[in-house]
């Protein structure tokens, strides 16, 4: 078997090699560092900075202004639509108020009509009736015996004191 300075000897050289580049790559990772960030510090002046924020003020006040008007021309519309809509039953109340009252003279003139219908239809059977019994009346005069004896007729009674 290979002892363990052979085992380890690759590993070792490879690490000593890296240690070697790693000043050299840590100073060109710095310096591209550094120039990305010089490149990006050139845009961002005090100037552009105030600029930007206040375009950013700016279009901020621009969206709180809008936001207002929306809001008042919102509420303008729906309180026209309100009013308009309040016009609609308005007008729609007072149609319904007055086909109403339309129907209910129609029916209280129709229910007058039956009621005088009624009035002349018992009128009418009570004059029957009437008749009726100033006919049944005077046949009940005619026939009983007591119409005969008023004609002049004789009564005739049998052993038992009843009419015969």
């Amino acid at each position: 078997l290979p002892s363990a300075d052979a085992l380890l000897g690759v590993a070792r050289q490879t690490l000593d090699g890296a240690a070697g580049r790693l000043p050299r790559a840590l100073l060109a990772g710095a310096h591209r560092h550094r120039s990305d960030f010089s490149r990006v510090a050139s845009r961002l002046t005090p100037a552009v900075l105030r600029s930007r924020v206040s375009r950013e003020r700016d279009r901020v006040k621009g969206l709180s202004d809008r936001t207002g008007r929306c809001l008042r021309v919102q509420a303008e519309r729906r309180r026209d639509r309100f009013a308009a809509v309040s016009g609609r039953l308005g007008a729609a109340l007072r149609a319904s108020l007055a086909a109403q009252r339309h129907a209910l003279a129609r029916d209280r003139e129709r229910v007058g009509g039956l009621v005088r219908r009624a009035e002349r239809a018992s009128r009418g059977l009570l004059a029957e009736r009437r008749a009726r019994l100033s006919r049944a009346e005077k046949l009940l005069q005619a026939l009983s015996y007591t119409g005969v004896l008023a004609r002049g007729f004789a009564l005739v009674r049998g052993a038992d004191d009843r009419p015969l």
